[in-house]
């Protein structure tokens, strides 16, 4: 089993908050191909877990575009 499966095994979640993207965006342009294999890959692992556990949770996917205080705000160290 999957450590992500065993994870939702234990928690049997109501809602999931996936924030697995690529989150520094100048990545993405000198690797794309990894970029979207981390974005859509990590989005597909998470919903198939979820199908094969045969649980229902709301999942919220979201992006630095959605993050509550500018990005500015939250800096890189």
């Amino acid at each position: 089993m999957s450590r992500l499966g065993s994870a939702l095994s234990v928690s049997r979640p109501d809602i999931v908050f996936h924030l697995g993207a690529q989150s520094f965006v100048p990545r993405s342009f000198i690797d794309p191909l990894e970029a979207m294999s981390g974005n859509c890959g990590g989005t597909a692992n998470l919903l198939e877990a979820i199908r094969i556990k045969d649980m229902d949770p709301v999942v919220v996917c979201a992006s630095a575009a959605q993050c509550p205080r500018p990005v500015a705000a939250c800096p890189l160290r």
